[in-house]
């Protein structure tokens, strides 16, 4: 086994790099004596004396003086230069370099005049996402936040008790449906372009209420409720739908659902949605919802499972509609799918029934044009 020089000993020492290019900081750590590895690549220039990393870009600590490569190939099986290579595509740095040797100790030397250091950048969303999730260095050896205990909303502590009310109380099952969702696509398109001069711009959520809406009137026994009495079953669609806020989220309700059209649908949920974020909703309305609905579809999540909201007797989630090769007329082709996930109230509905109403929501939107009528 070759040996491993510690950091303390290489500290002061020139030590030959195995490729021109800038030091990029440590990797990480192997083995007992923690050894480094290293990684060396391509850079670009930052303001001198900047500390952190930013999106696409990365600055050298200046108390970081050495870096040793460990000899790790032969106990850890880690190839150190493709996995530098792979780190220098993705961090950059000042270079640091001179014929080949990497200098322990020798500062970053900017080529153009500093500058104030940007915001730290967030990185980019899943395809339709609609919150990016902010960067942060996996070198920051900073808490990730500060040790704290948070005292409960009145909103959170009553969204706390109603889920646990909801899955200890209620016996859940789940039905799961793939749906073709390259007609509804294309119809949500050719709308969009049609009416972009009029200021309708129609999203797929709008399409899921209108449909669950017509697959409650096909099957109307999932629209009821568990009552000590008995089965309530509702004779009006109001259909909700999950809305994330700061607290936590709250479920304004479309009511008469199945009675408007798809345009009026989008600009009442758009309007409630956006009052919901300002917390200016009545109470009137986000309660007496009798069906809800869940989308993380657009936040690139392909399926999940909801937890019912008392006092419905079940929730459609909304998975993202994924490209994938499916099988059409025994041919394999890239398809569109959207996975829709039931959950279900096993005293008010049975698997059969559940597995109707899905195939009814299927239906309609794999013939979108039905919704428009």
């Amino acid at each position: 086994m070759r040996g491993r020089p510690h950091l303390a000993a290489a500290a002061c020492a020139p030590l030959k790099a195995q490729r021109r290019g800038a030091l990029l900081q440590a990797i990480g750590r192997f083995g007992n004596n923690g050894d480094i590895v290293i990684a060396i690549g391509e850079y670009e220039v930052v303001p001198e004396g900047a500390v952190g990393i930013e999106r696409n870009r990365f600055v050298v600590d200046p108390d970081f003086r050495a870096g040793v490569r460990a000899s790790v190939e032969d106990d850890f099986g880690v190839d150190v230069e493709k996995k530098s290579t792979r780190a220098a595509k993705r961090l950059r740095a000042p270079a640091c370099t001179e014929a080949g040797t990497e200098r322990a100790g020798c500062a970053a030397k900017p080529a153009a005049p500093a500058a104030p250091a940007a915001a730290p950048a967030k990185s980019a969303s899943p395809k339709g996402g609609a919150d990016a999730w902010p960067w942060r260095s996996v070198f920051d050896p900073a808490p990730i936040q500060p040790e704290s205990t948070a005292a409960l909303s009145n909103m959170r502590a009553t969204i706390a008790r109603r889920l646990v009310e909801s899955k200890t109380t209620i016996p859940h099952f789940y039905l799961e449906i793939e749906v073709d969702a390259a007609p509804l696509g294309a119809l949500r398109a050719q709308l969009n372009a049609g009416l972009g001069q009029d200021g309708v711009r129609l999203s797929v959520n709008d399409f899921i209420l209108k449909a669950s809406a017509a697959a409650l009137r096909a099957v109307p026994g999932v629209n009821a409720s568990w009552d000590a009495a008995g089965i309530k079953f509702h004779g009006a669609v109001h259909v909700s739908f999950a809305v994330a806020i700061e607290d936590g989220l709250i479920t304004p309700v479309i009511r008469e659902t199945d009675q408007k059209s798809v345009v009026q649908i989008s600009t009442e949920a758009k309007d409630l949605g956006k009052r919901a974020k300002e917390k200016k909703l009545t109470p009137a309305e986000y309660t007496g919802g009798t069906f809800c609905v869940s989308n993380l579809g657009m936040m690139g999540i392909a399926r999940f499972s909801a937890i019912i909201n008392p006092p419905n007797a079940a929730i459609l989630a909304v998975g993202a509609t994924v490209r994938k090769p499916v099988v059409q007329d025994d041919q394999i082709v890239i398809g569109e799918r959207m996975s829709l996930t039931l959950s279900c109230d096993h005293r008010v509905v049975d698997g059969a029934l559940g597995a109707r109403f899905l195939n009814a929501l299927k239906d309609h939107l794999e013939h979108p044009a039905l919704l428009l009528v």
